[in-house]
């Protein structure tokens, strides 16, 4: 009676379910942050204590953000290539055909 294929002994609680002993120490600890929170007079704290205080309970009560990568579907394209500077319209014209060539062909000139 091991681990083998179709044992039915060891597969644990429901993937999706809740850890109800987890729950119960959570909901303990909960009981005993609000009681200690209650006895705190907040109006003898001065008001870098009352800071540190929200900075230290918020960060259990609130959940953590995550960063977002902003850069994630961009190129990598040095700033010289993004900038393009035409002095006059034949400069202008020969760039437009270049681009277009590029398009056409799937290929990068320039």
């Amino acid at each position: 009676m091991g681990f083998e294929a179709g044992n039915t002994y060891s597969k644990g609680r429901p993937k999706g379910s809740t850890n109800k002993a987890n729950n119960e120490i959570v909901a303990k600890l909960d009981d005993l942050v609000d009681g200690l929170i209650n006895t705190i007079d907040i109006e003898e704290l001065s008001q870098s204590q009352k800071i540190k205080m929200l900075q230290v309970i918020l960060q259990y009560r609130l959940p953590k953000l995550a960063s977002i990568d902003n850069n994630q579907n961009q190129e990598d394209i040095p700033l010289f290539e993004q900038i393009q500077i035409v002095t006059n319209v034949g400069e202008k014209e020969r760039l437009e055909t270049v681009e277009a060539y590029e398009r056409e062909h799937g290929v990068k000139i320039l």
